[in-house]
């Protein structure tokens, strides 16, 4: 991969102080230069720690909140408040401990529309927000699954093959509960500044070693796809993790 940074540190909460260090640079960074930080959030268990960090000193008060804007690299297809969103992680840990505007959160919408409209209102809502620009988030926030897939793009999904020009996709037969979610596709990921990915434990050291040392097969490795055009992405791993690449390091 072009424009890749790889970074090991020893345990999981060195990996969340690392990655909320990460993410204040690169909010002030980007308020300075546009007057706004746009950052697309990941769910899962991982991005946990980081959020409760972010949510307390020194970071809730150095990150210029006000002007940053949340959105959501992928979403359970579940009303909100149910266990599996991952909207309701990120208001529990996050969002509802920071002064950010309510206003500023772009959720995927769940409640009163099909997966289909789901997708497409926050397609349109992507492209409204940015506009006149393309969409291209200050960072987007990623993990890893033990088959190498990232977001919910999951190996074998004919949209990690084919060209479009969408930016949401709707997943129906997700490997693993539930079943339909909604998800940036990797057009809209691939045109961030910087997408982060958060790895920890020997449960994903098998995906890491083939996401870096397999040939290239997003359609097997959806993860190896992320490739930002302009940008760049960001590995930040533990050393149970990255174990496998010691050799190769």
């Amino acid at each position: 991969m072009e424009r890749c940074e790889r970074v090991v540190v020893e345990d999981a909460t060195v990996l969340a102080q690392e990655a909320a260090r990460r993410f204040g640079e690169f909010a002030r960074i980007a308020v300075e230069v546009r007057g706004r930080f746009r950052v697309a959030l990941a769910g899962g268990t991982t991005p946990e720690a980081l959020y409760l960090l972010l949510a307390h000193p020194p970071y809730k008060d150095a990150i210029p909140w006000q002007q940053v804007e949340v959105f959501f690299g992928d979403e359970r297809f579940v009303d909100p408040q149910d266990p599996q969103s991952n909207l309701r992680m990120a208001r529990e840990t996050l969002l509802s401990r920071v002064p950010i505007l309510e206003k500023n959160i772009y959720p995927f919408p769940t409640v009163s529309v099909t997966p289909e409209e789901a997708a497409e209102r926050y397609d349109r809502t992507l492209r409204a927000t940015f506009e006149p620009a393309p969409v291209a988030f200050d960072l987007i926030l990623l993990g890893l699954g033990p088959d190498a897939h990232t977001a919910s793009l999951f190996p074998g999904d004919s949209r990690l093959d084919s060209p479009s020009g969408t930016l949401t996709a709707v997943i129906h037969h997700a490997p693993k509960p539930p079943p339909i979610r909604l998800t940036l596709t990797l057009r809209a990921i691939n045109g961030a500044r910087v997408v982060m990915f958060l790895v920890h434990g020997s449960s994903k050291a098998d995906a890491v070693r083939s996401v870096f040392c397999e040939p290239a097969d997003p359609l097997r490795r959806p993860a190896q796809g992320v490739n930002p055009t302009s940008g760049k992405v960001l590995w930040l791993l533990d050393r149970e993790a990255a174990r496998h690449l010691a050799a190769s390091a």
